[in-house]
């Protein structure tokens, strides 16, 4: 850029929200507004999955997870679903949890309880997946 004014520049990790390279702006060591790499998150011990009557993902569902019994330490996550329908959530194992969804123009659906185990060690994510139903009758448009 010409009169010495900062530039920006991506930081080249890959960004899996966006599902391309990061085109983050970083202004500087103190100014990097990038996502933290993959190294500095932890990974989710649930994910998951939520589609509509014909199994296709839905994007933008609120998934709440709350712990089980109602008054226990832990506190209720909510997120929404990303493009492939993907919540991703990083609670404890060895624990009782009811999962949540809603969306306009679905019934609202629920799992009372899941058992996430505590297991030693990385491993892989337990996952579930909510199929929608839709809140009224279908309309046909001729």
């Amino acid at each position: 850029m010409q009169g010495g004014a900062p530039r920006a520049v991506g930081c080249g990790r890959f960004c899996e929200t966006r599902g391309h390279q990061c085109g983050c702006s970083c202004f500087f060591s103190s100014f990097n507004l990038c996502p933290p790499s993959p190294a500095q998150t932890q990974s989710p011990s649930l994910i998951v999955q939520v589609v509509d009557p014909v199994w296709l993902p839905v994007p933008g569902a609120e998934v709440t997870l709350k712990p089980l019994p109602a008054s226990a330490k832990s506190k209720s996550n909510r997120t929404e679903t990303d493009k492939d329908g993907y919540a991703r959530f990083s609670v404890p194992g060895d624990a009782d949890y009811s999962i949540e969804v809603k969306l306009y123009g679905f019934k609202r659906e629920r799992v009372k309880r899941v058992h996430l185990m505590k297991t030693s060690g990385s491993s892989a994510p337990a996952y579930v997946q909510l199929q929608l139903r839709l809140s009224g009758p279908g309309t046909t448009v001729y």
